[in-house]
């Protein structure tokens, strides 16, 4: 059984994630959920709204728009799945889905934007509070998922994972974190954990043909490559392990390990455990010419 609802703007109290809806159509408070906190939610779109009862679906078509105390969540469509308490008779969403330009913001305390991500399909499961942001095989490749944190940016080809509970952000498949003072780590993963806060970060594991690629204070950069690289970001230490090659502009130095100190603009390389050597070439002027 399906009841559609063409609409400009819908907004209901908790319609998805803290109301009920009874047989009758009748919206009532939902405190089934959370231990019987209820939250408001607000429900927007230009086209329609369809319940599905039978498929335990919400459906929200045409720049859809779904508003929680803590989180902005649009799509062409966005779809929610239910279960019912059959105690309460109340709806309980377990699953909000959004397709087409799907964008997710999440608020702080105050109201404001903490950290945001777009995709072509967000996937947000309430019960293990994880999202999962994916790109369809027609996407351009242009379109890379993102996820933002102030200046921090993670990008992606496959996919983005963001575990919000545990604060760790996992992007797979030619993965692109850029750091707010201008700093690229590159690599076919990458694990970003946050602080207590959830949106500073506390380290980066990248893994997979890594590239490092960090502004040096005199101009230019310097380059890193190797096969998995860690951020210390209170440190303020990258590592780089695995057939290290460091570059500045000419200069080349290979080994096992690079240590790269931002802050102090030092770079260290140690040897390489096979060949138990650190090699290394320059180019200086020659004062005779």
């Amino acid at each position: 059984m399906s009841l559609q609802v063409g609409m400009k703007t819908l907004a209901i109290a908790s319609v998805i994630m803290a109301a009920g809806i009874t047989a009758n159509g009748v919206v009532v408070p939902l405190s089934a959920y959370a231990d019987n906190n209820v939250q408001k939610m607000t429900v927007e779109a230009d086209t329609e709204l369809e319940w599905r009862r039978d498929d335990q679906q919400y459906i929200a078509r045409g720049n859809a728009v779904i508003t929680t105390k803590d989180m902005v969540f649009n799509a062409n469509i966005i779809t929610a799945h239910y279960d019912n308490n059959a105690n309460t008779g109340n709806n309980r969403v377990t699953r909000i889905i959004g397709d087409g330009k799907a964008e997710v913001v999440q608020l702080n305390e105050q109201g404001n934007e903490d950290i945001s991500g777009t995709a072509d399909r967000i996937i947000y499961d309430r019960d293990s509070d994880i999202m999962t942001l994916t790109r369809q095989n027609n996407s351009s490749d242009n379109d890379m998922i993102r996820v933002t944190r102030g200046g921090d940016i993670s990008e992606a080809d496959e996919s983005i994972v963001y575990d919000r509970s545990k604060g760790i952000i996992t992007s797979t498949g030619n993965s692109i974190t850029t750091l707010a003072d201008g700093r690229h780590m590159r690599g076919d993963k990458a694990v970003t954990t946050l602080k207590e806060d959830g949106s500073t970060i506390d380290n980066i594991i990248v893994t997979g043909q890594v590239m490092i690629i960090q502004p040096m204070a005199e101009g230019g950069t310097q380059q890193a490559t190797g096969q998995k690289a860690v951020y210390d970001a209170a440190l303020d230490i990258v590592t780089v392990t695995g057939d290290v090659v460091l570059t500045q502009q000419e200069n080349v130095i290979k080994g096992g390990t690079a240590i790269m100190r931002i802050g102090e603009g030092q770079s260290v390389v140690t040897p390489d455990e096979n060949t138990g050597r650190v090699s290394g070439q320059f180019f200086i002027e020659d004062d005779n010419n």
